[in-house]
This record gives C-alpha cells, structure tokens and sequence, in this order.
C-alpha cells in the first residue's frame, strides 16, 4: 500500500504495544483508542481524487476477540453508529471528501485476544448503513469518469 516502511513499523509497534497493554490491564476496549485508531486509519487511507480534492476511506471495519464483540452488543460507548459520527465530523474538519456514507462495522476476529482491536478503512461508495454489501462494482467511479471525457471520445481526433 502507500504507507512507508517507518510508518508500518510504527503501526506494527502500536499493535504490539497496545496488546501487551490490553492483556496487562485486564483488556477493555477503551473507546477513545478505537476512535483514535479510526482517525488514523482514515488519515492513512486519504488518497488524491484529482483537482485538489482528497477522498478518505467512507467504510471502517473495527475487529474484536468474539468475548468483546458479543460485550460491544450491549455497551453504548461502544457503538458504531456514535463513532460513525464522530469520523464523518472528523473528515469534515480535514476538508477530505467520501464516496458514499460514512458507516463503521464491528467484525469478530478468532485471532484477536479480550482487549485488542484492529481498525481499517475502505473506500466504498455503495456503503450504507447495516445494510448487507452487494459487491456491486461502484458506478461513482464510472460517472467519475465520463465528466472528464475519455480520449476516444475527442471530437479533435475525428478527421
């Protein structure tokens, strides 16, 4: 991906870190490490889109052990819907732009011990909110596409 050697070993310290920290202290999920995470995950994911706009990942994916995924359930600090929020704000503030809505989903990992997460982000532009993905590929990107007109339509090219 786009992320620089120092800037994935970093990432890989953090995990590292924040899991010796979550199984030292009994591991909870702590809210404002998962938004932070988001925040970054967001941060590292903002790609060009041309004209001076930038597009940050819209679909976040938040991975639990199954114990803290079936806790999430019932726990309001832990909600998707609150830190879905909370990133649109955060996007906004940057000026960055989405394809499609801001969601963010809770998703179990069998490799994930009581205390650890893992964050991602994707760009999706048919998100929408726990509603199941079609994989239907994104027609944005076709529309994208026509309004900078493609070369085999140039009028100059026909003789």
């Amino acid at each position: 991906g786009g992320m620089g050697i120092v800037q994935r070993f970093e990432r890989k310290l953090e995990d590292v870190v924040g899991d010796a920290f979550a199984r030292v202290f009994g591991g909870s999920i702590v809210p404002q490490e998962v938004q932070a995470s988001l925040r970054r995950e967001a941060a590292d994911g903002v790609r060009s889109a041309g004209q001076g706009r930038l597009l940050a990942p819209n679909e976040f994916f938040v991975l639990l052990s199954t114990a803290d995924h079936e806790k999430a359930a019932d726990d309001r600090e832990l909600d998707p819907d609150t830190f879905a929020e909370l990133l649109r704000e955060y996007i906004r503030d940057q000026g960055w732009q989405t394809y499609g809505e801001v969601v963010v989903r809770f998703e179990q990992s069998p490799n994930l011990h009581t205390g650890q997460f893992r964050t991602r982000g994707v760009v999706n532009p048919d998100s929408k909110r726990d509603r199941p993905q079609q994989g239907r590929p994104g027609e944005e990107y076709g529309r994208e596409d026509d309004r900078y007109g493609r070369p085999d339509q140039d009028p100059r090219g026909q003789q």
